[in-house]
């Protein structure tokens, strides 16, 4: 089993449909690894074992700001942070290219 840790989270604004990317270690890259922003699941467009880029999910309810970003492998391993990821009706943020 991966020990899974993670760094963070590029850009830390944005609205659904935009590009992300989670750094981190211990990821499985294959099968791609589940990621959830405050328990919605996100679609992955890659991975490797440092970082996990995907498309920013439909806003969850509550809560807008400081997400809970989770990160879970393939083997059921899994870490969560409280990111500093902020939902924005219109992002100001540089784009990240998978």
């Amino acid at each position: 089993m991966a020990i899974v840790t993670l760094g963070g989270i590029t850009p830390t604004s944005g609205k659904p449909g935009d590009v992300f990317r989670v750094t981190g270690t211990g990821i499985i890259a294959s099968p791609l690894p589940l990621v959830q922003f405050a328990g919605v699941n996100a679609t992955i467009l890659n991975a490797t074992t440092t970082q996990v880029f995907g498309l920013v999910p439909t806003q969850p309810a509550l809560p807008t700001s400081n997400v809970t970003l989770k990160v879970t492998n393939s083997d059921a391993t899994s870490a969560s942070i409280v990111s500093a990821f902020k939902y924005t009706s219109n992002a100001a943020c540089t784009p990240v290219t998978p």
